[in-house]
C-alpha cells in the first residue's frame, strides 16, 4: 500500500509535469514548422491545410494550458495533505489552510463566490 502511495505521488509530482512540458515543447516545434510552411508555400491547398493544422495546435495548447492549471492545483493539494500528515492541526486550522481547487477561476472570482456563500448563510 505504501509503495502504491509513493508511486502515485511520484506520478503526480514528477511524471505528469515532465510529460506536460514535453508535449508543450513538441506542439511549439510543430507550430514553428507549420508557420514556416505557411509562409513559404504558394499552393492554396497546402496553405489552407497548414492554417487548419495551426488552428488545431492552438486549440490543443489552450486545452493543455487549462489542464496544466488543474495539475498544478492537484500537486499543491497533495503537498498540502503531506504537510498536514506531518503536523497534526486543529479542525479550525485545517479549514483555514484548505486550498480551493477551482480551475479557470481567478482569486477575485473565488473570493466573490465565498462572499456570496457567506451572505446566503
Amino acid at each position: 500500500m505504501e509503495k502504491s502511495k509513493k508511486d502515485l505521488e511520484n506520478h503526480i509530482s514528477d511524471v505528469i509535469p515532465y510529460r506536460y512540458a514535453q508535449c508543450m515543447e513538441g506542439l511549439r516545434d510543430v507550430l514553428r514548422e507549420i508557420n514556416n510552411i505557411i509562409e513559404r508555400t504558394t499552393d492554396d491547398k497546402t496553405r489552407m491545410a497548414g492554417l487548419q493544422l495551426r488552428t488545431n495546435i492552438y486549440k490543443n495548447i489552450m486545452e493543455m494550458t487549462a489542464d496544466g492549471q488543474v495539475v498544478s492545483m492537484a500537486i499543491a493539494k497533495v503537498k498540502q495533505l503531506q504537510r498536514r500528515q506531518q503536523q497534526p492541526q486543529s479542525p479550525e486550522q485545517e479549514e483555514e489552510a484548505d486550498i480551493d481547487v477551482r480551475p479557470n477561476c481567478s482569486n477575485e472570482q473565488i473570493e466573490e463566490e465565498e462572499d456570496l456563500e457567506q451572505d446566503e448563510e
